[in-house]
């Protein structure tokens, strides 16, 4: 159940319902610093729901979940600034954030 301690209660909803990858990012930061962003994330794959940021995923991410079958906690344990965050930006066609882009360099000077 979520609770009034998550970090959108109050919130302008639209917020979490981007047009422009900087805003999906905005809403996605709100999502990661929430206690209830597990629960918010299982709501959405539960109901299926098609738009919008939820427990700090896109449609993509969410549609990636449900396809590969993975656990929803593992799936929130993928963190930017890792080689893993880096694969999930490229797999859901994000814009790479500057953690991950310096993982991108490090892996290009080891040649992998």
């Amino acid at each position: 159940m979520l609770t009034i301690d998550r970090a959108c209660f109050g919130m302008d909803p639209n917020i979490f319902y981007p047009t422009e990858s900087s805003d999906e990012e905005r809403a996605i930061a709100i999502c990661e610093k929430c206690p209830d962003q597990e629960t918010c994330l299982r709501l959405a794959l539960r109901t299926k729901e098609k738009y919008g940021v939820w427990g700090g995923t896109t449609r993509g991410e969410r549609d990636y979940i449900v396809k590969t079958g993975m656990r929803v906690e593992n799936y929130l344990k993928i963190k930017c600034g890792t080689e893993q965050g880096l694969k999930r930006h490229l797999r859901m066609h994000q814009v790479i954030c500057d953690d991950c882009l310096k993982v991108a360099r490090r892996l290009r000077k080891r040649g992998k």
